[in-house]
């Protein structure tokens, strides 16, 4: 299995409260992007001085921070301008729920491989070529989890309404860095994750921490079973894949490292 949650090509390569819209008509995109640009402003992660675009169906807006007096102040006009960057590609209903809360940017952006569609993607101007593949991905990261996601301390809600299908069963991306990525699992009776055999090896090793429920698993063509409790370590390259036949749901969290960046 290729558990690298979010593909990203580099040339090589309910509802919570805050932010929920009053009424459908009421709401627009650039108010939305303004509300996580005002919370962006005060993320001691945020990265500045940096730019990107966002595209909402037609809509094009550009974010851009800068530093003025040692504030920093983060900036969203309409239109992407004239200098090359990246930017986060994805339509008003996905807009919403994020702004809602009720789905987790990382977690639009999930996918199994590369090809699959997505709720939002990453996208290049033409012309944008990052000067260094390693740091324009910890860049890019890092904007993906801290601009998307609001508040101090920055909360990731861990429940099956929040989730897409990924790797065959309901999954929420929690935290992405270049050296660690992780994510939620809810396996439902009858979801099979990585039943296709192309998708049951890492070139990483990863933890799968089981907390809830009973299961089955196959790890490197021995049959298991896991519950709520069990911690299992996956070496680099070895298949591996998780089904539940019970009623009560199985969840569990993996954790993912040593990628070669």
């Amino acid at each position: 299995m290729r558990f690298c949650f979010l593909f990203i090509t580099l040339f090589l390569v309910n509802l919570s409260a805050y932010g929920q819209p009053a009424s459908e008509q009421a709401w627009t995109a650039n108010e939305a992007l303004l509300r996580f640009a005002g919370d962006y402003e005060n993320d001691p992660s945020a990265i500045s001085p940096i730019s990107f675009g966002i595209e909402v169906d037609t809509e094009r807006y550009l974010v851009r921070t800068i530093e003025v007096d040692g504030v920093l102040e983060a900036h969203v006009s309409e239109g992407f301008g004239t200098e090359p960057t990246f930017f986060f590609s994805t339509d008003r209903q996905t807009l919403a729920k994020i702004d809602a809360g009720a789905l987790h940017g990382l977690t639009a952006m999930a996918q199994t491989r590369a090809d699959d569609p997505a709720p939002m993607t990453l996208e290049f101007m033409e012309g944008f070529v990052p000067a260094n593949q390693s740091s324009f991905q910890s860049t890019f990261l890092s904007i993906a989890f801290h601009f998307w996601t609001r508040e101090t301390p920055e909360v990731v809600k861990l429940d099956e309404s929040a989730s897409r299908i990924v790797h065959g069963a309901n999954a929420i991306a929690i935290f992405y860095d270049p050296e660690l990525h992780s994510a939620w699992y809810h396996v439902k009776r009858g979801q099979h994750v990585n039943a296709e055999p192309k998708d049951q090896t890492n070139a990483h090793p990863s933890l799968f921490v089981f907390t809830k429920g009973i299961g089955n698993s196959r790890i490197d063509g021995t049959e298991h079973i896991v519950s709520a409790g069990d911690a299992i370590h996956v070496p680099a390259g070895t298949p591996h894949e998780f089904w539940n036949s019970n009623d009560l749901p199985l969840e569990f969290i993996i954790l993912m490292w040593g990628f070669d960046n």
